[in-house]
């Protein structure tokens, strides 16, 4: 709901529970107020750990030159 204010939220939450449930009755994707998409994965996602260690290290190692 483009535009919406605050005062608008509760009659707009209301709303939107009847078109949820209105999809879990029905299965149809019409009746909710946002589209469906599948869900993509995290690019790089399982290099995380790597990341973060090297991000880790070297940041302590430029926290050592100023030193």
């Amino acid at each position: 709901a483009e535009g919406a204010h605050q005062a608008d939220a509760p009659a707009l939450a209301a709303d939107d529970g009847k078109r949820m449930a209105n999809y879990l009755a029905s299965g149809d994707a019409r009746q909710l107020p946002f589209p469906l998409s599948p869900i993509r994965p995290i690019p790089f996602h399982a290099f995380r750990q790597v990341g973060v260690a090297t991000a880790i290290t070297w940041y302590r190692m430029l926290d050592a030159f100023e030193r």
